[in-house]
């Protein structure tokens, strides 16, 4: 299992971070991977979310299903792949009122390591999972960080 967290400081209202970051269909502004995201209903437990994104050459458009078990307002939202998904992620959100009017954003990142080999063919060792996890999660907070200073 890939277990990363990171964490980044926006100067940015904690009601306008917690906006954009709770609704998935912001997420193919910052997270490279993402096509497009759909949702069936507002944030709310059992909503469901469909998200599809690049994975590889081998596998351009992956389909993730994934179900909102735990949010709390303006503070934390825990989207996880439904029950049977063959690539197990969950994806936990969360902000922080900072000094000004900054705000601290947590994003943690679970998931099994099965969806790199169906991405590339083969499997990798942990390590570099780690590795290239941790890198594209620092993108996504420089590019979110980027996003909410300058658009928001």
């Amino acid at each position: 299992m890939i277990d990363q967290t990171i964490q980044v400081v926006i100067n940015a209202p904690h009601k306008d971070v917690y906006n954009y970051i709770s609704d998935l269909r912001n997420d193919r502004e910052w997270r490279t991977e993402v096509i497009l995201t759909s949702s069936q209903a507002d944030l709310e437990i059992g909503n469901i979310a469909i998200e599809s994104s690049f994975l590889s050459r081998k596998i351009p458009q992956y389909i993730r299903r994934l179900e909102c078990i735990a949010f709390q307002q303006n503070d934390m939202i825990l989207y996880q792949t439904l029950d049977g998904d063959p690539h197990y992620l969950k994806s936990t959100r969360s902000v922080q009122i900072c000094e000004g009017d900054s705000t601290r954003f947590i994003y943690r990142l679970e998931f099994d390591q099965s969806i790199v080999k169906h991405a590339l063919g083969f499997s990798l060792p942990k390590l570099n999972i780690d590795v290239v996890t941790r890198r594209s999660m620092r993108n996504y907070m420089n590019n979110l960080k980027t996003i909410l200073e300058t658009n928001v």
